[in-house]
């Protein structure tokens, strides 16, 4: 997704509401999602932003060319901090049913 000079304002925007929307940013300028099924998100956030006259959105298989899927995705995806934040998860619960506590506020860390 390129956004046009005069919309920069709403680049941050757009770039948090894909990344919520499961997009990555392998290279500058495009964004790549997995998530053919999120097209109508996809397309509300194009037209929440009012970039529907300057966006370009593609549905297809990759090529054998160019970069490989496993370097796409580690170009897209921080996926090191995703796993380190799953992880702390599931510490956090692990440590809420091993204590009987039922909300996040009750932890000692937290508090």
């Amino acid at each position: 997704m390129v956004v046009p000079q005069e919309k920069k304002a709403v680049r941050r925007r757009l770039y948090s509401a894909s990344g919520w929307a499961g997009f990555g940013n392998p290279t500058p300028g495009p964004w790549t999602s997995p998530h053919v099924d999120r097209f109508d998100e996809t397309r509300g956030i194009i037209e929440d932003l009012d970039l529907t006259g300057s966006t370009i959105v593609a549905i297809g298989r990759l090529a054998s060319a160019g970069l490989a899927v496993p370097q796409i995705i580690a170009r897209g995806w921080r996926l090191d901090e995703v796993a380190e934040r799953y992880a702390k998860l599931l510490d956090t619960y692990q440590v809420m049913a091993s204590t009987g506590r039922r909300s996040v506020a009750q932890l000692p860390c937290i508090s």
